[in-house]
Formats: C-alpha cells, structure tokens, sequence
C-alpha cells in the first residue's frame, strides 16, 4: 500500500516595522506584531482536489501565521491505475493602512510511504501578481518524487529573503471591499500504481498550523509611510 500524507498548512510567519518619521521609512522591514486588522480569505478555488467548499484560509490569532486547510485533497488507486488530483486556490489578504507584505519563503513536510511498482509526485507551483520575473516565482516552487519502495519524513525548503515580492499599499486595496489577491498557489498530487496487488493511497488533509505536516511561507511586513496614500 503507497501513502502520500501531507498535512499541508500554509502558515505564514509575519514581521512588521513600526512608523517612522524620515524617508528612511521605505521598505525597512522590522520585528513588531502583525497589523491588527489583517484577516485571509479563499477569493477562488478550482481542481478535483478542492471542489466548492474544500478550501478555506485562517490567521493565527496573533496574526503571525495563516492557514489554508484542505479536505478534499485524497486519492485512493487500485493496481495498475493512475491519477491526478490538483487543487489551484487564489489567497488574497485584507489589511488597512500604510503596510505592505512580501512572501520570502517556504517549506513544504510532509510523509510519504510508497510501495515497489508506485511512484509520487508533490508539486507546489506559485504565481505572484507582485512579480512577473520568472525567475522569481521558480525559486518559490517546490517538487519532489518519490519512488518505491520507500518510506520517509518529507520537507521541502526554498528561500528567497533576498529578492522579496512587496505588494500594494492596504489603502490601495480594490473597491467595494474585495480582498488584494497576494498569491496563487497550485497543488498536485500526481500517482501512479503499477503494483499488480497493492492499493495506492494519497491524501493531503488536516492543513492544520502545527499539524506533522505543513506548507509554510515566511512573510515580512513594513509599514511603508512615504509611499502610501
């Protein structure tokens, strides 16, 4: 039997600079809390892996982190058989005021379990509006397969601090109160089980923070006194 497990949070961990009085105001990163007004939400959601319903997005109460919890990502394969389960979610951020936050890391654990004669593919592919460079987002991306028999902890690590993608100013948020789209993330799970007895199982569920498993991004927030309106 292959099982792919990834309990798969989305958290992000926030830092905030406090206003200051110069120029020097632009862009300089600091270490105080999270605006307390910052809240996620789900603005669409498509896949077999996340039908109507099968994706939501939560903040710690802190603000320092934030969720996305699938429950629909699972795939159970008979021998000989293959699939693909794929979930594309749109995170988008509400914030007010002169901050602006940028995605400068992640990491991806996870679990993996998967019999001689199956393989498993974990692809996390990232698209920014914040940025168009190719090379930026191809750093954001993570993919590992995993080929049996082979049983083993999962994590997977990019980081990319140097080349932070800011976003628009929370004043400059879009009308009638939609939330400023921060990112797209698309999730696959691609198996195949060519075991001519065993049963091929793979599941991304309980995307809980500090659950065995997550998908992590770090965040850096700055409050941004010069440019914002």
């Amino acid at each position: 039997m292959l099982a792919l497990r990834v309990l798969s949070a989305l958290t992000f961990a926030c830092l905030l600079a406090p206003s200051v009085s110069s120029a020097k105001s632009i862009f300089k990163p600091g270490t105080g809390p999270a605006p307390i007004d910052i809240q996620a939400e789900i603005v669409g959601m498509q896949g077999l892996g996340c039908p109507s319903g099968g994706a939501s997005a939560v903040f710690s109460p802190d603000g320092s982190s934030v969720s996305i919890l699938f429950d629909k990502m699972s795939t159970e394969l008979p021998p000989i058989s293959a699939e693909k389960k794929q979930c594309m979610v749109r995170l988008g951020f509400r914030f007010s005021g002169k901050y602006r936050v940028a995605v400068v890391g992640s990491d991806a654990r996870g679990f993996v379990s998967v019999p001689e004669g199956g393989t498993s593919t974990l692809s996390v592919q990232h698209y920014s509006i914040f940025t168009v460079n190719p090379k930026h987002l191809a750093r954001m991306n993570l993919t590992r397969t995993f080929v049996g028999p082979r049983t083993e902890e999962v994590l997977l690590h990019s980081d990319f601090r140097d080349i932070p993608m800011w976003s628009y100013c929370g004043s400059q948020m879009p009308p009638r109160g939609a939330a400023m789209q921060i990112m797209t993330i698309n999730l696959t799970i691609d198996s195949s089980n060519q075991s001519p007895s065993e049963t091929l199982l793979a599941s991304v569920d309980s995307l809980d923070i500090g659950g065995p498993a997550t998908l992590t991004y770090q965040l850096l927030w700055t409050y941004d006194k010069k440019n914002c309106p």
